[in-house]
C-alpha cells in the first residue's frame, strides 16, 4: 500500500480541491486526543451536520435513554440545537462536534488519479440496489497522534498550503452545491 501511495504522490502535480464536506465527531470523557465520526462526513454546510446530530440525539432521547434525567439531557440538546448554531455540544459527557474535511484529488499526467491495486475492495461485490453498504467513515476513529506512514507524512506537508484561489468556498450552503473542482499547483 505504501509503495503504491509513493507511486500516485510523485505522479501528481496539479491538486483539485471540490471544498469541504462536514459531518459530526463525538469524543468521550477520557478519551482525548481520539474522536469517532458519529455523523458522515458528507453534508454540504455545518447547519446540515448540526441537523443530523440533532436527529441522531432525538433518537437516542426516544429509543435509547435509560431514564427520565438521561432523556432530558438529550432533549435539551435537541432544543438549543433548533433555537442557535452550536458547532460544539456536550451531552452526557460526550463532546459533539462539527468537523469540516476537505475533498481533493491529484492530478497527474494521465489524468485524475484512479484506484490504485491496494485499494479495498469487498469481498463478494453486491449489485443489489436495495442493500446498503456501511459508509465509508461509519465507525471511523480520528486519532490525531496515531503514527503515520512517511508518505502520509508528505502528503501533510505538501497540501500545508492549500488554499483556494478565489473568493468564496467552492461549496455552497444556501443553493445547488458547487460541483466544480478548482486546480492547485503543488
Amino acid at each position: 500500500m505504501e509503495a503504491d501511495a509513493l507511486a500516485a504522490a510523485l505522479d501528481v502535480n496539479t491538486v483539485l480541491v471540490r471544498g469541504p464536506l462536514f459531518g459530526v465527531a463525538a469524543q468521550d470523557v477520557g478519551e482525548a486526543p481520539r474522536w469517532r465520526v458519529v455523523v458522515a462526513v458528507q453534508e454540504g454546510c455545518p447547519q446540515q451536520a448540526r441537523n443530523s446530530l440533532n436527529s441522531l440525539l432525538w433518537f437516542r432521547a426516544k429509543d435509547e435513554a435509560q431514564n427520565p434525567a438521561e432523556r432530558r439531557a438529550l432533549l435539551a440538546a435537541v432544543a438549543r440545537l433548533e433555537s442557535e448554531r452550536v458547532d460544539e455540544l456536550t451531552v452526557l459527557g460526550t463532546r459533539n462536534r462539527v468537523v469540516r474535511a476537505e475533498e481533493y484529488a491529484g492530478l497527474g499526467r494521465d489524468g485524475i488519479e484512479q484506484p490504485r491495486p491496494t485499494d479495498p475492495e469487498p469481498a463478494v461485490p453486491n449489485w443489489d440496489r436495495g442493500k446498503r453498504e456501511a459508509r465509508i467513515d461509519h465507525g471511523l476513529v480520528l486519532e490525531p497522534e496515531a503514527p503515520i506512514t512517511p508518505v502520509q507524512a508528505a502528503e501533510r506537508l505538501a497540501l500545508r498550503d492549500l488554499d483556494y484561489p478565489g473568493p468564496g468556498s467552492p461549496r455552497t450552503c444556501a443553493g445547488t452545491p458547487n460541483r466544480r473542482l478548482r486546480p492547485i499547483r503543488t
